[in-house]
């Protein structure tokens, strides 16, 4: 969590406001590796599905356009509002409200991404969701808000 704190910390303001151009990430494999970091108020069905899942990909080619935009990291969803907040630094959100037969759920996905190296780039995502609070209470949870952390470890593996 420390170090999730250090890095937006350092994204945000510790940048030096010197112009700097930005790490462009080479197109060609990529591979990623999701980390679960912890969750706040889920379920524990969901909580144990987080916990025990493998996530990530594999052999992925990656095409970035140049200059880098994230869009293309993310699969090419364009649900995402991307926004650059520094130097090499990304921020993107992504909201979905649904009416169920409980009553309104609401989704938001926040991403940080860091572009490191042309071969490295790192992730951290946030999902939070919001459940009407007769799903909340059938499900077993104290709350009606749900927020899983993640950190996704992307690097480039070929051409």
């Amino acid at each position: 969590m420390k170090l999730r704190f250090l890095i937006y910390l350092g994204a945000s303001f510790c940048v030096p406001q010197v112009a700097f151009a930005d790490v462009q990430p080479q197109s060609g494999t990529w591979a990623g590796q999701v980390v679960f970091d912890g969750q706040t108020g889920c379920p524990a069905q969901v909580a144990d599905q987080m916990k025990g899942a493998q996530p990530g990909y594999a052999g992925q080619q990656i095409e970035f356009p140049a200059p880098f935009d994230p869009v293309a990291l993310k699969g090419n969803d364009p649900k995402f509002t991307w926004r650059k907040i520094s130097t090499d630094v990304w921020e993107g959100i992504f909201s979905d409200v649904q009416q169920t037969s409980f009553g309104t759920l609401t989704v938001v996905s926040k991403s940080i991404i860091v572009v490191l190296a042309p071969d490295k780039i790192n992730q951290i995502a946030d999902l939070t969701v919001d459940f009407p609070q007769n799903l909340a209470q059938t499900m077993g949870m104290s709350g009606t808000t749900c927020v899983v952390r993640s950190n996704v470890y992307h690097k480039r593996t070929g051409p």
